[in-house]
């Protein structure tokens, strides 16, 4: 029996991996356009962590395992003997007790500007730690919020396995993965911290010895999906080539340029074999972390508005054929990815389609969408666990696409009812499994009560099929 082909996985197949161009002939429109199409996982070591302008973080270096320890020194001189540290712990006791000290002091304004701005993108949905610090998870946090995922290598069943979801191009909720383990402030009454992270060289063979002998469920089988994007981390360091080696599978895997490296070292004797590795291998690398991430994060934003000014050319393009079969993509920016890949199907298919894709404000654009509306002969609401996050929070109802375009909709088919000349039929199409009728999130009666396209569980030409019915 042949292998069933679900909706979103069919829309988008796998990364499309071909040989990437070495360091020094780098296509950066190509290197942002697969970051966006979510073919890179985000590696980020201590390295590249912290902002070295702030006078704070210069003792530092940037490297937030270098604060950590540093300001274990300045406390243990200052509070020897209090209940934070008593005498004859550990050094991994100590770090616990000083992260749980600094907690409440954690900002992610001290994150490196040029990460944060990364990050911000959500074109890594999938982010690897090399760090037993928390500072990653609390940028990620201000990102994806209470969505996201956080799990670790030392722990436990659904805790330290990744989740598969049926979507190809959204693998994994958004995921944090503490790869060398996560340090955690909890004690046993033998004053035993719960978890072990790497410090030590022998914590370097434990580590190795933990993915070799009980590999997270799931993890191996995305990144060797994926390039990897490793940023900040130690490269003439064994453990972490050990490490990449595991995840690829193969070293035979990264040959032309799979892995985009950068590296963030302030040693001059650093690793010159591994570079003339690297470059054999025709993989680019980078010597400067911060301002590979500033010029990617740019290079991004600039790619987006380039796809959104290819689009709206071409909405304008078919502007008069609205009245015959026009269909309208409404949907939340976070999910512009995906509702791109949908909207180039439907085109392909032959069907004229709107996808808002507002560069700026402006009154002329807000009536021409408001006229799209008004003359669509199929209105698709797309459906997320993002836009459901969104409209569970009171202040998602002044979103655009609920505000000027659900609103909208829902005018327009109650003053057809009252004429008795339904023209613009509604589809509402999920790209997650979201129950519209069991959530907290605030949808609009008129998408409530319409049956719903699961994009999950259904392949794409059936979506197809299914709109030409309904038009």
């Amino acid at each position: 029996m042949a292998e069933k082909r679900f909706g979103l996985e069919s829309l988008l197949g796998k990364a499309n991996i071909k040989p990437a161009e070495t360091d020094a002939a780098l296509s950066w429109d190509k290197l942002a356009d697969d970051c966006i199409a979510g073919n890179y996982v985000l590696i980020v070591g201590p390295d590249a962590m912290l902002n070295i302008e702030s006078e704070e973080l210069q003792n530092a270096h940037g490297n937030s395992d270098t604060l950590v320890r540093n300001l274990m020194n300045e406390y243990r001189s200052q509070l020897d003997g209090t209940e934070y540290y008593r005498r004859g712990q550990t050094i991994y006791e100590d770090i616990c007790d000083t992260l749980h000290l600094i907690r409440n002091e954690i900002k992610v304004t001290d994150m490196e500007p040029s990460l944060r701005s990364l990050v911000q993108t959500k074109c890594f949905p999938i982010v690897v730690t090399t760090t037993y610090d928390p500072y990653m998870e609390y940028l990620m946090r201000e990102v994806w919020g209470e969505r996201l995922l956080v799990k670790n290598i030392y722990a436990t069943g659904s805790e330290r396995d990744i989740t598969m979801v049926v979507s190809e191009y959204k693998t994994l909720e958004p995921t944090l993965y503490y790869a060398f383990g996560r340090a955690e402030f909890e004690r046993r009454e033998n004053n035993v911290v719960r978890r072990p992270f790497t410090i030590t060289d022998n914590d370097k063979l434990l580590i190795v010895d933990q993915w070799l002998k009980y590999p997270p469920k799931n993890i191996k089988q995305r990144l060797s999906e994926k390039r990897t994007l490793a940023i900040g981390c130690k490269y003439d360091d064994w453990l972490f080539r050990m490490l990449w080696y595991i995840w690829r599978g193969s070293v035979k895997d990264l040959n032309g340029g799979e892995v985009i490296m950068d590296f963030a070292t302030h040693d001059a004797s650093e690793d010159k074999q591994l570079k003339n590795y690297l470059k054999t291998e025709k993989i680019s690398f980078f010597d400067n972390a911060r301002l590979f991430m500033k010029d990617l994060s740019a290079k991004i934003s600039e790619r987006y508005c380039a796809q959104k000014q290819m689009i709206r050319e071409q909405d304008i393009a078919v502007k008069d054929r609205w009245e015959n079969d026009g269909i309208f993509l409404s949907y939340a920016s976070e999910d512009f990815v995906i509702v791109k890949k949908i909207y180039e199907k439907l085109c392909g298919a032959g069907f004229n389609v709107w996808m808002d894709v507002r560069l700026q404000g402006g009154d002329e654009y807000d009536r021409r969408i408001n006229s799209a509306i008004n003359s669509c002969k199929l209105f698709v609401p797309v459906i997320s666990r993002q836009t459901e996050m969104i409209l569970q929070n009171e202040e998602g109802i002044n979103r655009y696409f609920y505000k000027d375009e659900w609103l909208v909709a829902e005018g327009r088919i109650e003053k057809e009812n009252n004429l008795g000349e339904r023209t613009m039929r509604v589809l509402p199409l999920l790209t997650d499994k979201v129950d519209i009728n069991r959530t907290d999130a605030s949808f609009p009666g008129f998408i409530t009560k319409t049956e719903c396209f699961d994009l999950t569980a259904n392949n794409i030409e059936i979506l197809i099929d299914n709109i030409k019915k309904l038009l």
